[in-house]
Order: C-alpha cells, then sequence, then structure tokens
C-alpha cells in the first residue's frame, strides 16, 4: 500500500490540471494503482474526476508531453466521475485524468488508497503514516493481512478467497 487518505473539494475549489500521477515507463507496466471512493454521491457541479482512459500508453504520454496535447485531448473521449456514494473509480497511476473546480454548495470528499508495484522505488511522497509504510499490505498478499488483522481485533473473521492481482 502506497497512499491511504482523503481528496476534499470545498466549495470554490478549482480544477485541477490534467496530469497522471506517474509517468510513463517503456516495459514497466503499472507501478500504481489508485480506488478512488465516493463518500457521498459526486454530482457534476461538485468538480467530479474527469478520466481519459487509455492514455496510461506510450503514444498517449509522448502526444501530451509534446505538441499534440490539445489534439489528444480533443480526440479521445473523458470520462466524468459521477459515482454513487460508495462507488469507485480505480485507474493506473499513467492514466491523464483531472478533479474538476467544485461550483456546489456541498464538500466532495474522496476516499482513496494506491498500491505501489512491489520493488517499484518511487521519491515520491504518500500518505500513509511510518508504521503502516513497513507493514507489507500489498495486493499480491492481501489474504495474509487481512486475516492478520482479523485476528488482532480478534474477530472471528476471515477471507473468503485469495486474490490473485498482477499489476504487470
Amino acid at each position: 500500500m502506497y497512499e491511504l487518505a482523503a481528496l476534499i473539494s470545498d466549495p470554490g475549489s478549482r480544477a485541477q490540471p490534467l496530469h497522471a500521477d506517474f509517468p510513463y515507463c517503456d516495459g514497466e507496466g503499472a507501478a500504481l494503482v489508485i480506488a478512488f471512493v465516493a463518500l457521498q454521491d459526486v454530482e457534476a457541479d461538485m468538480g467530479p474526476t474527469d478520466i481519459i482512459p487509455r492514455t496510461h500508453t506510450a503514444e498517449a504520454h509522448a502526444r501530451f508531453n509534446g505538441a499534440e496535447r490539445l489534439a489528444l485531448v480533443r480526440e479521445c473521449p473523458n470520462t466524468r466521475g459521477l459515482l454513487g456514494t460508495g462507488d469507485a473509480n480505480v485507474i493506473d497511476a499513467r492514466t491523464l485524468h483531472c478533479g474538476g473546480g467544485n461550483g456546489s454548495l456541498k464538500r466532495r470528499v474522496l476516499f482513496y488508497c494506491s498500491f505501489l508495484r512491489r520493488g517499484r522505488a518511487t521519491a515520491g511522497t504518500h500518505s500513509l503514516l511510518p508504521a503502516l509504510r513497513s507493514a507489507g499490505y500489498a495486493l499480491d498478499n492481501t489474504e495474509e493481512w487481512v486475516y492478520r488483522a482479523s485476528e488482532e481485533s480478534n474477530t472471528n473473521v476471515k477471507p473468503r478467497r485469495r486474490c490473485a492481482c498482477s499489476l504487470t
């Protein structure tokens, strides 16, 4: 696990510029996967996250970082993150996206967590407390840490199936 936090957009917040959270690197695959979970219904005037699908590629990053940025944005359909409470958008962190401006009178709060591919070093910052950074929470050992958490809380909850996720 790399990040565990909430993203808050208050009324009047400005839109983010279009960006990717991670650069494209040849042969690397997805280094980071992010899940944004709506903690309330996200309506159009609340500044939902705009996502441009299939922009996690070498071609899209070359165009976005070069002279074809505007053409890329015009050509690619985007997806607005109009989510119901509890709905999630899960993206490869190389995907182009941006939070919209919040023109409503309501606060928009998204819980988010991300998973960094095991062995991927990064100089970036992350939001985990130091005690959690070394705890080993990863997608490929979900059964282990869910089971450990259930034992620590003295419950009888056990994972029902093994998660076999791959980020490459």
